[in-house]
């Protein structure tokens, strides 16, 4: 499927103008991260970001859209000073251009985030986590799809520096506000009182843990099962 697109967008590249050349493109270095060839979406991407900075008739939002998609390819490369160097340009940059609750905005810092986590900069990526939640929930409320998403982000980075209580807390929230949108069985759900588990485990809490999640977590798929001493979900 992939290559099929891949050579329709080459095709297409040939005697389109400059909006359609960038989007064609975007389409064709999307082809080739799908294929695994990421090498060559780097050198697309690449040269789809210096056109945009360099040509006249490229807009600003054309720009941080390549530099986004080239920061995501350096993140699938484990690249990730590259990465997060170019995703802190272009956060930096909607900073400048867009308010704090702006899409774009929201979307810039997430992306930043999540290369902050992937360098271990824990302390960072918790700062940028706190002020995308609370700009979610103040756009969007404090049950929307994003907001959830966003605060489930935070709780795995309390949970990774060992701030247990503010995890737990966060979990506890999200399960039980996908308890009421979703209900008990909902993946959501069950993926929510796993991390609680998580949590409970990495204090010792056995007890509670068992409580809490073995019933539900093992509801999860009919070839899945539970270990509570180990708190894996396993495969067989």
């Amino acid at each position: 499927m992939w290559l099929a697109v891949r050579k329709f967008a080459s095709i297409l590249l040939i005697g389109s103008n400059a909006t359609e050349v960038l989007a064609e493109k975007l389409i064709l270095a999307h082809a080739y991260r799908a294929e695994g060839n990421l090498e060559e979406a780097e050198k697309l991407q690449v040269q789809m970001v210096e056109s945009c900075m360099n040509g006249p008739g490229e807009t600003l939002h054309d720009t941080l859209m390549s530099m986004s998609e080239l920061a995501a390819t350096y993140i699938l490369q484990g690249h990730f000073m590259e990465a997060e160097k170019v995703d802190l340009n272009v956060f930096n940059t909607r900073r400048m251009v867009f308010s704090k609750d702006h899409v774009d905005m929201l979307r810039g810092k997430e992306n930043l985030e999540v290369t902050k986590r992937r360098l271990g900069r824990w302390t960072e990526a918790e700062k940028l986590h706190v002020q995308g939640s609370r700009a979610r929930s103040a756009k969007f409320g404090e049950s929307h799809p994003d907001t959830l998403a966003s605060r489930e982000n935070l709780a795995s980075v309390y949970h990774y520096q060992g701030h247990w209580l503010k995890a737990k807390k966060v979990y506890e929230f999200l399960i039980q506000v996908r308890r009421i949108q979703l209900g008990e069985d909902h993946p959501n759900t069950l993926r929510n009182i796993d991390q609680l588990a998580a949590v409970y485990c990495s204090q010792g809490r056995w007890r509670e843990e068992h409580s809490e999640t073995v019933s539900s977590i093992n509801r999860l798929a009919g070839n899945r099962t539970f270990s509570v001493k180990t708190h894996q979900v396993l495969s067989s």
